[in-house]
Formats: C-alpha cells, structure tokens, sequence
C-alpha cells in the first residue's frame, strides 16, 4: 500500500516500518534490502520524482497539488516511539512540519506528544504553524510561521536521550532557548535523596521531567517568563512504584530572551537551604521590566539553588519571582537594565521564616512609626512589609497604602491590628 515493492522479488525492497506519515505525503520509512546496494531517493511511488531503484528515502518527495492526503484525523495521534517530545502548552492547535512535509496536527494542552522523526541528515528542520492561521496546509505561507527549531536530532529511540520542544502560552517574542536541569547528588554537605518532578508555570501544569539525584535534562522552550515548581517524592522500598511526597519547592521566575538564550538550572535539594535562609517576594507593578538588586548587588549573584543564576535578576512588568537569601538588613531597588534606579525602599530587614513582600510601582506612603514596647516589632499589611522597629524607637518608614496593619513580634505572642491616623502608626 505504501511505497509498494514485492518482499520476495529479488533485487527490491522488503518494507519494515512505517515510521510517521505525512499531509501531503510520507515522511521516511525503513526499508532492508536484499542483493541491492544502498541508493537513496524517493520512495513513495505517488510522488512526482518516484525513484523506482531508491531504497532508502531522503525526505524530499515532491507532490501535485492534486495530491490530498484521506486521512488527516490521523495526524493527531502521537507516535508510538520517538526522539522527539513536543509540549503544546498554548490554546491553539497546531501543525507541525518536519522539512517542509506536514507531519502532525498537535491539540492544545498537549503534554508528552510523540514524534518520531528519523535522523537521516545531520540537521532537521521543524516548524510550526497556528491551524488557525493556516489558509493552505500543504503550502502555509511562510509568514506565518509560529515557531522554527533547527535541531540535531538522537538517532535512536532511547526514553532518555528525546529532545523536548515546550510551545508555551507565555511567550514573549518569537524565537526560543534552551533550559539545562541539572539535579545534583549533593551540594554544600547535604546528600540528595529524594526523586524530583518539574512542573511549568504551576503545580497543576505540565509536567517537563521527572529526575533522579545526579541526572540532568535538556529543553528547548519559547521565549518568555516562567517559573518551575519542584515536587519531591520517593519510592517506598520494594515497591518502585509507590510516590510518597515530601513537599514543592518553586524557582525564582527566569526570563529567556535573545540575550539569554540559554539557561541552565540547579535544581535544589528540599533539604539544601540553609538554616538563616529568608524568602524576598518581588512584586513588579513598573510599566518596563528591571533588575531587582539587594544593596549593591543584583540579586541573582546572592541567591541559594542554582549553579547558574544569571538573569535572575530580570523581572518583567506584572510579574512576581521568590528569592532566597541570608537574613539581614538592606536596601532593595529595582534599576532599568542601564543601572538607573528606578525605585528604592530603605532598610528592609529579612527574617528567617518570614516571606517579605515588596511591590516595587506599588502605592507607598510615609508613616512615623513609634514602638513603645520593650521589643522588635514587625509590620504587615497583611504580609510582611520588610519593616522592623526595634524597641522603644521610632522613625519615618514607606509602608503600603492602608488604612490598618498588623504588628506582631518574632514568636507572635505579641500581634495587633492598628489604625494608621494622620500617617502615624502608634504601637504600645
């Protein structure tokens, strides 16, 4: 039926495997010959350049336009076995081209689709189209392209050696990166021993990998900002697949962009953080994207997790990252890729336990705070705010606008909701 050749007829070609076919023809299949020497060629005998003596196809069978493949259902259905993951993360359905040859037809919120695609030549050429988009799908007009990967793709179907192209929703711009995980044995003294899954965007998103301690995996990803969460489980013993978990974990946001296209991650262990570890949560209600630096360092170069950690510093407009760092006080600003500040907040202290929260482009007013208590007391509203007043002190601070906030002290035997008046805040 497809590529037809008699198996017992001498000198021709006995066919093996279908490997993937196509809209508008057949993408290569695999033949074995007999008293035959190799010759490559087109082998799909409906194509316009149908090579009778070819037995090993080259990809590159022309078709009429009176060609029209009868059963497109078909192409949504992944493969069997593949060298190739493809993540359609975004709501559209799309077309995938291998070569130029309509391969597949991807639904939205596809996770873990299939592709086997055989490495035949060094380099594939993959491409994707919106169906809604595309007017033409044997010829779509090149203007139109989604999403282009020029790849090296494993020449063997190994689970552990597959590419994974993720299509994301969030992208920023066209074009796309790579992602390194690296999950590690070990770091600072702290011996790794729970299995971790990677999750996009949520706990509830896609799932990119699953990874044992001392593993790593590879991921192309558009162009954007994400955040990864990681969900630590282990196997009971003797019963490999049991999953009990332990607990999540969630990285800072990261941006890929043209002037950081590749990106490799340290995944943390749950238990690498050390003790005096405090939680910054930066929120950026600024209409540009900003470095988050804490005092005169940008924050990427003192944070815990990651082996490589640049661009964490980059936080787009309306967007939010958590970073760990050492307990202290410090100034924290965000500054436009130049180094110009555009906003500063004096004297944040960060408290081990404590998630502090600064919203930089946020509505921030001056108060003069008088704590009349023999203690150190801190201010939220609702969350922590960064701001301490030790005790019988007094002094301006910037607090979010509110009408009432609260104040407790370190072990929350002290707490209290009290009403700013006139821009004082009394605590006694």
């Amino acid at each position: 039926m497809y590529c037809a050749k008699k198996s017992g007829e001498k000198g021709r070609c006995k066919f093996i495997q279908l490997i993937m076919m196509g809209c508008i023809g057949l993408i290569p299949f695999v033949y074995s010959c007999k008293n035959q020497e190799n010759k490559v060629g087109c082998c799909d005998s409906r194509a316009l350049n149908y090579d009778s003596e070819a037995n090993i196809d080259n990809g590159q069978c022309n078709y009429s336009d009176a060609y029209i493949y009868s059963d497109p259902d078909s192409l949504s259905q992944p493969d069997i076995d593949g060298n190739l993951i493809v993540m359609n993360e975004s709501r559209e359905t799309l077309h995938l081209y291998i070569n130029n040859v309509h391969a597949k037809v991807i639904p939205p919120r596809t996770s873990n689709y299939l592709v086997n695609i055989p490495a035949y030549k060094e380099k594939q050429e993959l491409a994707i189209y919106k169906v809604s988009e595309t007017d033409d799908v044997k010829s779509p007009d090149p203007e139109k392209i989604f999403k282009k990967w020029v790849v090296i793709l494993p020449p063997d179907l190994l689970p552990g050696n597959r590419l994974k192209w993720v299509i994301s929703e969030f992208a920023t711009s066209d074009g796309n990166g790579t992602i390194r995980f690296n999950y590690p044995t070990q770091q600072d003294g702290f011996q790794y021993t729970y299995n971790t899954d990677v999750y996009l965007q949520s706990k509830t998103g896609a799932c990119m990998v699953s990874l044992n301690p001392g593993n790593g995996h590879k991921a192309k990803i558009d162009y954007g900002v994400y955040k990864f969460y990681y969900r630590y489980w282990y196997s009971e013993s003797g019963n490999a697949s049991s999953h009990t978990e332990v607990g999540w974990l969630e990285s800072p946001y990261i941006t890929l962009n043209a002037a950081h296209d590749e990106m490799d991650i340290r995944i943390p262990g749950f238990n690498a953080i050390p003790e005096n570890v405090a939680m910054l949560k930066i929120v950026n209600h600024l209409s540009d994207a900003v470095n988050v630096y804490w005092g005169n360092a940008m924050i990427e170069d003192l944070v815990y997790g990651y082996e490589n950690t640049e661009g964490l510093s980059a936080l787009s407009s309306g967007h939010e990252t958590l970073y760990y760092l050492d307990e202290g006080e410090n100034c924290v600003s965000a500054r436009e890729f130049s180094g110009v500040i555009s906003e500063e907040l004096d004297g944040i202290t960060l408290v081990k336990g404590l998630v502090t929260q600064i919203e930089f482009g946020g509505d921030y007013e001056d108060v003069y705070c008088v704590n009349k208590t023999g203690e150190k007391v801190f201010i939220g509203v609702p969350h922590y705010t960064g701001i301490a007043i030790d005790g019988q002190t007094e002094r301006f601070v910037k607090l979010p606008k509110a009408e009432k906030v609260n104040v407790f002290n370190a072990d929350s035997t002290y707490f209290k909701q009290i009403t700013i008046r006139e821009h004082n805040l009394v605590v006694e």
